[in-house]
């Protein structure tokens, strides 16, 4: 995959931590920009692509892993992408919504939403 590929690219950053920024694709959907507009330099390839998905609409972590998998992102294990929901959780950038829904196991399971207030516009 090359940089222009990717929906972030690393530059240089004199004398400091690297600066991320966002490079286009031909079909850069919506949800890229929203979740870019997160800002965050931390977040790796597994994070981005949870703030991409939380950001069409709300899951449980296993929607949210049921989501990766159909979205075509290189296969993680569901506990891999919690990690990941669990990272950005920590983070702030991703937030409990209050709602329950089945997990697979048909126990009530969180359901994760883009924290608004991480959304600099």
């Amino acid at each position: 995959m090359t940089t222009k590929n990717n929906a972030r690219a690393l530059t240089g950053a004199a004398g400091g931590r690297p600066k991320f920024t966002r490079t286009t694709r031909r079909n850069q959907p919506e949800t890229s920009l929203h979740a870019w507009k997160i800002g965050l330099d931390s977040v790796g390839a597994v994070q981005t692509a949870v703030l991409e998905l939380l950001a069409q609409q709300p899951m449980n972590d296993d929607e949210l892993h049921a989501a990766y998998l159909h979205a075509g992102y290189p296969v993680r294990s569901r506990q891999r992408v919690g990690t990941a929901r669990h990272e950005l959780a920590q983070l702030a950038l991703v937030i409990d919504t209050g709602e329950r829904r089945p997990s697979h196991m048909g126990n009530p399971a969180r359901v994760w939403a883009i924290n608004p207030e991480a959304v600099s516009e």
